[in-house]
């Protein structure tokens, strides 16, 4: 039992530093590109995108890389967004 819980206890930990690193690269690019506020948000997005999988045992690179591009979508509809309401107030006045 004990080396079943060791196994358990190495596998979560793994899994842990994988998200760790693609969420810590995915705001470090964020906030470089886009600034701390943006940065902020797209936090917000990919852990709310990781809130939506039902269970995160055995996710490798590839399967968190999943969650950052689907935050990174909606980083890139917020951008759009901004930009077209900055761009039709422009226009307008």
């Amino acid at each position: 039992m004990r080396k079943f819980i060791d196994l358990q206890r190495q596998s979560f930990q793994r899994t842990a530093a994988m998200a760790e690193r693609e969420l810590g690269a995915f705001l470090c690019t964020v906030k470089e590109s886009y600034g701390s506020r943006q940065a902020a948000l797209a936090a917000e997005d990919w852990l709310a995108e990781l809130e939506s999988v039902d269970d995160v045992a055995g996710f490798d690179c590839n399967d968190w890389r999943q969650i950052t591009v689907a935050a990174a979508g909606r980083l890139a509809e917020r951008l759009q967004a901004a930009h077209t309401k900055v761009a039709t107030d422009t226009f307008v006045q």
